[in-house]
């Protein structure tokens, strides 16, 4: 035997150790979840197609989020920086303080 093959067969070893402990965690996990002590349960969780098109749908919910955030960050920090850009967003916030001012009635 090579010692290539014997460093192998040894990491395919620890890697099913790994496997197994992670599968015992999250069984731990899902029992915990479902609030079952007994230990001779094995829980099965089922993927959904539902489930998984709702975790989709609000992954890129929050990144459509973040990136129009960081876009509105980037042109306010822009026109406050240069002056012509500034007096334009100075008078379109005054507008808007005057318009919200005369719908309330103040």
């Amino acid at each position: 035997m090579n010692r290539g093959m014997i460093y192998q067969e040894g990491a395919g070893l620890a890697q099913k150790i790994e496997q197994e402990y992670e599968a015992e965690r999250e069984q731990k996990r899902l029992k915990e979840q479902h609030h079952i002590d007994d230990t001779n349960v094995l829980v099965v969780e089922r993927k959904s197609l539902l489930r998984f098109l709702i975790k989709v749908g609000i992954a890129t919910l929050k990144t459509g989020a973040i990136l129009m955030i960081l876009i509105l960050a980037t042109l306010g920090l822009l026109a406050m920086i240069y002056p012509e850009p500034r007096g334009a967003l100075l008078q379109v916030l005054s507008i808007i303080v005057a318009d919200a001012k005369a719908m309330v009635g103040i």
